[in-house]
């Protein structure tokens, strides 16, 4: 019998010990009996007030709450900041969404003017196998911008007999347009 109390008191010390120790570590919260208790409650309470100075005066006793603090304000701020970059990456879809409308329409436009360059060399191939007179008569007949595109595809010869060939002042105004699409005027 005398050994079973020993082990009931041994692990009453252990109790009370692993107790003590965590209300010394403020794992624990001591009550009001063990505040009034001479020597002990002593301890508990002053070493409770010291860490509460420290925490009144902004001293953290556990260097891994201020890491934590730390880390979560670089949280905070990554956060701002993917927020950010997400505005800004919608914008630049809508910035290349117009983008590649503008080239679409771009492109279109190239391709019109690619067919319509293609058909004014055709027909220049073809008024310069007609007669001078009769290709100019043909062409007195045709918008100034198609008599032209005809003209700027054909050889300086052809090109020169076909503009003899025009009345005087459809050929002036014919070749100040000329000048000016090159850039003369």
């Amino acid at each position: 019998m005398g050994r079973v109390i020993k082990i009931i008191l041994v692990i009453l010390l252990l109790l009370t010990s692993g107790a003590l120790a965590a209300m010394y570590f403020d794992v624990v919260t001591p009550p009001q009996f063990v505040k009034k208790i001479p020597v002990l409650g002593k301890v508990l309470t002053d070493d409770q007030k010291d860490k509460k100075d420290k925490k009144d005066k902004g001293v953290d006793e556990n260097p891994y709450l201020a890491e934590i603090d730390r880390l979560k304000l670089e949280l905070e701020n990554a956060e701002a900041v993917i927020v950010n970059l997400e505005e800004e990456n919608s914008e630049l879809k809508q910035q290349l969404s117009v983008v590649e409308k503008e080239r679409n329409e771009l492109k279109a436009v190239n391709e019109e003017n690619s067919t319509r360059t293609e058909q004014l060399q055709q027909l220049a191939e073809y008024y310069s196998n007609i007669r001078v007179k009769k290709a100019a008569a043909i062409m007195a007949e045709l918008d100034d911008d198609t008599i032209i595109g005809i003209l700027s595809n054909m050889g300086d010869e052809t090109a020169a007999g076909i503009i003899g060939e025009l009345e005087p002042q459809r050929a002036a105004v014919l070749t100040k347009k000329m000048l000016s699409a090159k850039g003369g005027e």
